[in-house]
Order: structure tokens, then sequence, then C-alpha cells
């Protein structure tokens, strides 16, 4: 993900770090989304193959192609900046998240131009993503 590395406490604290193999971030490895690189780090740390892993994630372009690709599982998923359960640790970051509420979201639908975009399965909050990370990883 392209984020800092405090996203470790956030999927700690709402017991989810144990759900992951790996946790990649791009201010620890420094790639940043769609370089493919990021995903390649990932797929190394995990002993794993692109067609035995899943990217979930919340943008067409930054994470689905790219994750497509390199022959990945992949699931759009997107949640608010609220929905996110993430806590601000400073004032900029809570300025910051703030300011998000306030930014027009990126496209919700693929570019039908671009078929690297197409997800394999699509969910609409975190309780849909078991069942869309199985059906991911059946494609």
């Amino acid at each position: 993900a392209d984020q800092p590395p405090s996203v470790r406490n956030t999927l700690d604290r709402h017991g989810m770090i144990d759900m992951f193999r790996v946790v990649v971030l791009s201010a620890t490895v420094g790639y940043n989304k769609p370089d493919v690189s990021i995903y390649t780090e990932a797929l190394l740390q995990a002993d794993c193959e692109a067609e035995d892993a899943v990217m979930v994630g919340n943008r067409y372009d930054m994470d689905i192609a790219p994750a497509n690709r390199l022959g990945m599982g992949t699931v759009f998923c997107y949640l608010s900046p609220d929905n996110k359960g993430r806590q601000p640790e400073s004032d900029e970051e809570a300025a910051y998240h703030m300011s998000l509420g306030r930014v027009p979201n990126w496209p919700t639908e693929p570019d039908p131009g671009i078929p690297t975009q197409q997800p394999d399965a699509v969910a609409g909050n975190v309780a849909e993503l078991s069942t869309a990370i199985k059906y991911a990883l059946g494609r």
C-alpha cells in the first residue's frame, strides 16, 4: 500500500494484522503504486506466485491494473475515509483526514477501454471482503 508505517498499528488495532502474510508499505520499501515493483516485493516477501495472491484495492488505475498485469487476483473495494478506521496520530494527519472527505472520489467503475482495470471481484464493504477474496483466488 502507499501508506505510512503507522498503518500497521491501525491493522493491529482492528484485529486485522494477522489476516496478512506480509504487509508491504511504500514508505518502507521505496516503491509507489502503480509501479509493479511494490507488488513483486510483496510476492517475494510472501514467497508466493502472483496467481496465488490477491490484491484488494480502491483504485482501478493504481491497484487493480498493475496487479492484473502481474497475474494476481484482484478485488475492488472502496471505503470512505471515515470507514477505514484509521486514527490520525497528529494534528496534521487529522487535517489531512478531514480534507479527504471534501475530495471528489476517483472513478468507481473501471475504464472499459483498459482491460487490465477489470477486477475479478468487487466488495462494497469489509464484510464482503472474505467472499470476494475467495472468489478472486478461484478465478
